[in-house]
C-alpha cells in the first residue's frame, strides 16, 4: 500500500499509514519482486507505463528500509527460477545465514540525481557535477540529472539535464514543496540521490525526507572532516553536527571520497560506512581554450606564480602563502618572482591585500579579482600554479593547470597531492609558512626543469584524470550501491 495506494483505495496520507503500520507485528522475512517493466507490463496492464517504473523505483527503496527483513527477488527470469529464488532465500534465512545482496545488474538504466542547490556557481562543486554529469549522460542518457532550486540560470554548459525548482527564501534550511512532492510521488523516477557539501543546510532538511520517503542517497562531502575545517566556527558546527551532519553519513548507503586519505578522519569519527574513492576529473576538449602562442614555463623575464580560487583565507591558506612569500623574497634572491591571486572574494581579500602591504610586497603581490577568462587561459599566463591549502577535498584547479602543462606547488593536504606525486611535475609542501617558503624556493631552484615537468603533468592528466573515466567508475558505483 506504500507504493500503491491507489490500488488499496487508500487516499489517507502516507505518514498516517506508516505510523499505523509501526503498530502492527512485523513479519521476520518481506519479499519485494521487481524486474524490468516490459517484461511486467503484460502481466499488469490497469498500469501505465511510467506510473509502472516509478513503482518498480519504490518497491526497490521498500526492500532498502526493510534492512536485513527485505529480500529482492528478479521476476524477468522463468517461475520455475523465481520460485528457487525464494525457496534459497528461504533456507537461508532458517539456517542462520546473513542476508546476501542482491547481485548488480551492470544492464539495468539507472537515474541518480546530484543535489547541488546553488547550481551552476563559479565554485568547485559545480564544476565537478557539470563534468560527471555531461559525461555519465553520455555514457548512459539520462543517468545523471542535476537537482538546483537557484532562481536564475546562468552560465549553464547546455549538456547538463536540470530538475529545476526555483526557490527564493532567506531561511536557508527552506526547500520547495513541489520538490518533496514529486520525490514522493518519484515524478524523476529516481534510483538514489547524491549529496555534495559538508555542514550544508539544505542538504541536511532534504535528507530527512529522503530517510522518510525511503530513497537512497550517497554523500559526497568534497572536504575531509579535518580540525581545520571542523573548528572553524566551530559552535556552529558543533550544534549542525548533533543535528544534521552525523545522521546525513550514518543513514547514507555510502560516502564517497575524493581522496583515499580523507577517510582516516571519517573513520576516527566512529562512522563504519562503505567508502568509495573516485578522484575529480577535467575536459579534455577545454585544452581548445589555450591560445596557440602560450607562454612556456620560465622562459619570461619575470617569473609568474599563480594562484586561483577563492579568497578564502582559512580554508585555501592565503594567509600562509602571503607570509610565506614575503619571507622568500626577503631572504632568497629571487627579484623577479611574483605571485598573483585570482578569484572571487571571500570576505578575506581586504585583509590578504592589507598583509601584503605590510610586509612590503605591493610590487610583488597582485590581485585581480575573477577574470572572464577561461581558467586554463589564466593557467597559460603563469609560469607555476600554486594550491595552499590548510586542507581540500581535491583541487580541480591544479588538474587544469596539470592539463594547461605548468608544474604545479601543492599543499599535501589536498587531495590532488597524491596525483601530483605521481605525475612527477610538481613540488609538494606542508601547509605551514617555513614549508610554503622552502617549496618555493626547491621549485624556482628548479627553473630549467619546469617545461619538462608540466608536459609530464599534461600526459599524467589525459591518461588518469578525465572526466570520462570518473564518470563509469561512478555509473559502476552507483550500481554498486542503487
Amino acid at each position: 500500500m506504500l507504493v500503491d495506494p491507489i490500488r488499496y483505495r487508500y487516499g489517507a496520507g502516507l505518514g498516517l499509514a506508516r505510523r499505523v503500520f509501526k503498530r502492527f507485528p512485523q513479519p521476520e522475512l518481506v519479499f519485494v519482486l521487481v524486474g524490468d517493466p516490459e517484461i511486467i507490463l503484460p502481466r499488469k496492464r490497469e498500469i501505465p507505463m511510467d506510473i509502472l517504473s516509478q513503482q518498480l523505483v519504490l518497491y526497490r527503496n521498500l526492500e532498502r528500509r526493510l534492512g536485513d527483513r527485505g529480500r529482492l527477488i528478479n521476476v524477468n527470469d522463468s517461475l520455475e527460477d523465481v520460485i528457487e529464488d525464494v525457496f534459497s532465500h528461504l533456507k537461508a534465512y532458517l539456517r542462520g545465514e546473513k542476508k546476501e545482496l542482491f547481485k548488480a545488474d551492470i544492464s539495468r538504466h539507472l537515474r541518480v540525481a546530484q543535489f547541488v542547490p546553488h547550481y551552476p556557481s563559479v565554485e568547485g562543486i559545480s564544476a565537478y557535477c557539470r563534468g560527471l554529469s555531461k559525461e555519465m549522460n553520455l555514457i548512459s542518457p539520462g543517468s545523471c540529472p542535476v537537482i538546483t532550486l537557484r532562481t536564475e540560470l546562468k552560465n549553464l554548459s547546455g549538456d547538463e539535464e536540470l530538475l529545476h525548482y526555483p526557490h527564493n527564501s532567506r531561511n536557508p534550511m527552506s526547500l520547495p514543496k513541489d520538490l518533496i512532492r514529486d520525490l514522493e510521488n518519484n515524478v524523476h523516477q529516481l534510483d538514489g540521490v547524491v549529496f555534495h557539501g559538508a555542514y550544508h543546510p539544505k542538504v541536511g532538511m532534504l535528507r530527512r525526507h529522503l530517510t522518510r520517503i525511503g530513497i537512497p542517497f550517497i554523500f559526497v562531502p568534497h572536504d575531509p572532516y579535518v580540525p581545520e575545517l571542523t573548528q572553524h566556527h566551530a559552535l556552529r558546527k558543533w550544534a549542525f553536527w548533533h543535528v544534521f551532519e552525523k545522521r546525513t553519513i550514518r543513514n547514507a548507503v555510502a560516502v564517497q571520497l575524493l581522496a583515499g586519505e580523507h577517510e582516516r578522519p571519517l573513520r576516527e569519527l566512529g562512522f563504519d560506512i562503505p567508502t568509495e574513492v573516485i578522484p575529480n576529473g577535467c575536459e579534455l576538449e577545454t585544452i581548445s581554450e589555450i591560445p596557440d602562442q602560450v607562454r612556456i614555463p620560465g622562459t619570461g623575464d619575470r617569473v609568474r606564480i599563480q594562484f586561483i580560487g577563492r579568497m578564502d583565507r582559512n580554508h585555501k591558506g592565503l594567509d600562509l602563502l602571503v607570509e610565506a612569500f614575503g619571507q622568500f623574497v626577503r631572504e632568497g634572491s629571487f627579484n623577479e618572482v611574483d605571485l598573483i591571486l585570482t578569484g572571487n572574494d571571500w570576505e578575506d581579500r581586504e585583509e590578504l591585500e592589507n598583509l601584503s602591504l605590510k610586509l612590503g610586497l605591493k610590487d610583488r603581490v597582485f590581485f585581480t579579482g575573477p577574470r572572464p577568462e577561461h581558467s586554463l587561459v589564466i593557467h597559460s599566463e603563469a609560469d607555476v600554479v600554486i594550491l595552499p591549502s590548510r586542507f581540500d577535498g581535491f583541487g580541480l584547479c591544479i588538474v587544469e593547470a596539470m592539463l594547461a602543462a605548468r608544474p604545479v606547488l601543492v599543499s599535501r593536504r589536498a587531495g590532488v597531492s597524491s596525483h601530483v606525486d605521481d605525475a612527477g611535475g610538481g613540488w609538494l609542501f606542508e601547509p605551514t609558512v617555513e614549508g610554503i617558503k622552502d617549496g618555493l624556493i626547491q621549485a624556482c631552484l628548479a627553473r630549467l626543469e619546469w617545461p619538462a615537468m608540466g608536459e609530464a603533468n599534461r600526459d599524467y592528466v589525459v591518461n588518469n584524470l578525465t572526466w570520462k573515466q570518473a564518470a563509469q567508475k561512478t555509473l559502476d558505483m552507483y550500481r554498486r550501491h542503487f
